[in-house]
C-alpha cells in the first residue's frame, strides 16, 4: 500500500488531461528530437520474452526510443520487477517508457494456457455479481501489484459491450452485454488506477475482437443510433472518469461514416467520434497494426500512415517488435517524401511525451526486489475478491 500512496503523492494535483505548462514542455522536448525518434515515440510494442526482452527485442529497444511496451503477464512479482528493472536500466538515458501488462490476461503458450500468478476475478466474473463497485477493489489490488513491480500502465480494461451471441475466451476480458454496467465498472477501474499514478489503456473501441466478421476482422453491425446510444456508452463513462488512453480496434462499422474500412484507419474513429463527439483529449492508440487481416485493405506502412493521419497518437503492435526495424524508417521516408505531414508526427509525439511528463515517469524509482519478494510471499488479494469468484463460479 505504501507504493500506492507514494505514487499518488507523485501525481497529486495533476489532472489526467495535461495542463498548458506540461504541454509546452512536451512540445519543446519533441522539437529537439530527430524525426526518427519522434516517430518511435508513437510505437507501443508487445514484448514476448518471458524473463525480459529477448535478443531481437533488445536490439529494437536499443535502436529506437519507442513510446511504450506491453510485457507478458509476469509469473510472479519478483520476475515482474526484474523485467521492469531491465527495461528501465536499458533506457535510463532516454525518454521514459510506458511499461504495461495485464495481470488478468491468460497467456497462450506452446505448452498451453498460462494463468496469471494473481488470481484476480475476470471482468466477466465481476459482471456476474452485478456489483460494479467490486471493480474498484480489483483495481486497487492491480495497482498495488503493478506499483511494486514498477509498471506504470495496464493494457486494460476492454469496454466493448459483449454481444449476447459472442463466443470465445475474449468475452472473459469484457464486462458483459450491459453497457451501463460496463461503463460503471470501467470508470471505477480507470479512476482507481489513475489515483495510483497508473495509466489504464482502455481497449477495444468500439467493438470487441471476439466479434468475428468479414475477413476475420470484428464487425459491429448495428444501426448508427444504437451505436451512439449503447455501444459508445461505456467509453463515454470512462472518458468522464478521466481515461487518458483508448485503443481503437480494427473493427469494421459499416453503418458509420468509416464504412467498410477498419475504423482505426479512418479519421472518423479519432477525429469524428473520440475527439469530436465524445470530447476525449487523451492518447488515441490504433491497432494492432500488425494484424495480418489488415492486409486486405492496406499494407502495413500504408495502414500506419492512414492511422496517424486519422488522428492516432500511438500505434499498437501485438506480434514481434523487430518489425519496427523496417516500419519506423519507412514512416520516416513517408514524411520526407511528403506522403505524411510532419505536423501530425509532432502533434502525436507531443501528446505522448506530455502524458509521460504529467505522470512524472522519469522521477519514479526502480522497483525494489525485496518489496516484490514480500508481495510474493503474501500472495494476497483479499477475501472480497475470493467471494467474487465463488459467486461467479459456484
Amino acid at each position: 500500500m505504501k507504493h500506492l500512496l507514494a505514487l499518488a503523492a507523485c501525481v497529486a494535483g495533476l489532472a489526467v488531461a495535461t495542463g498548458a505548462a506540461v504541454a509546452e514542455s512536451a512540445s519543446e522536448l519533441v522539437a529537439a528530437m530527430p524525426l526518427e525518434q519522434r516517430i518511435a515515440q508513437l510505437m507501443l510494442t508487445t514484448l514476448h520474452g518471458r524473463q525480459g526482452p529477448d535478443r531481437a527485442e533488445q536490439a529494437v529497444l536499443s535502436m529506437f526510443q519507442v513510446g511504450g511496451v506491453v510485457t507478458p503477464p509476469p509469473r510472479d512479482p519478483v520476475q515482474g520487477a526484474r523485467y521492469v528493472q531491465e527495461l528501465r536500466q536499458a533506457g535510463r538515458d532516454k525518454t521514459p517508457l510506458f511499461i504495461a501488462t495485464d495481470l488478468r490476461r491468460i497467456e497462450e503458450t506452446p505448452a498451453g494456457p498460462l494463468a496469471p500468478y494473481l488470481q484476480l476475478p475476470t471482468p466477466l466474473a465481476v459482471a456476474a455479481t452485478g456489483d460494479s463497485d467490486l471493480e474498484a477493489v480489483v483495481a486497487r489490488t492491480t495497482a498495488e501489484h503493478l506499483a511494486v513491480m514498477g509498471y506504470n500502465a495496464t493494457f486494460s480494461p476492454s469496454l466493448a459491450a459483449t454481444p449476447l451471441t459472442a463466443v470465445g475466451t475474449g468475452d472473459l476480458y469484457g464486462y458483459g452485454s450491459d453497457p451501463a454496467f460496463a461503463g460503471r465498472a470501467g470508470a471505477a477501474f480507470v479512476t482507481t488506477l489513475a489515483e495510483a499514478g497508473m495509466l489504464a489503456i482502455v481497449r477495444d473501441f468500439p467493438a470487441s475482437p471476439a466479434w468475428s466478421g468479414a475477413g476475420g476482422l470484428p464487425v459491429l453491425a448495428a444501426s448508427e443510433g444504437l451505436i451512439m446510444s449503447r455501444y459508445l456508452a461505456p467509453f463515454e463513462a470512462a472518458i468522464a472518469a478521466g481515461a487518458a488512453a483508448i485503443q481503437v480496434s480494427n473493427a469494421i462499422v459499416p453503418t458509420l461514416p468509416s464504412g467498410d474500412l477498419p475504423i482505426a484507419l479512418t479519421p472518423y474513429a479519432v477525429q469524428g467520434l473520440l475527439r469530436g463527439h465524445m470530447g476525449f483529449t487523451g492518447l488515441a492508440v490504433a491497432g494492432p497494426m500488425d494484424d495480418p487481416r489488415l492486409g486486405a485493405y492496406a499494407n502495413t506502412v500504408e495502414a500506419c500512415i492512414a492511422a496517424i493521419e486519422g488522428g492516432a497518437d500511438m500505434l499498437y503492435w501485438r506480434e514481434r517488435a523487430p518489425m519496427l526495424e523496417a516500419i519506423i524508417p519507412a514512416i520516416v521516408r513517408a514524411v520526407e517524401d511528403g506522403n505524411l505531414a510532419e505536423e501530425r508526427i509532432n502533434a502525436a509525439a507531443a501528446r505522448v511525451v506530455a502524458q509521460k511528463l504529467a505522470m512524472k515517469l522519469a522521477e519514479r524509482p526502480l522497483p525494489n526486489l525485496k518489496d516484490a519478494e514480500k508481495l510474493l510471499r503474501a500472495r494476497r488479494h483479499g477475501a472480497q475478491l475470493d467471494a467474487v469468484e465463488r459467486f461467479a463460479n459456484p
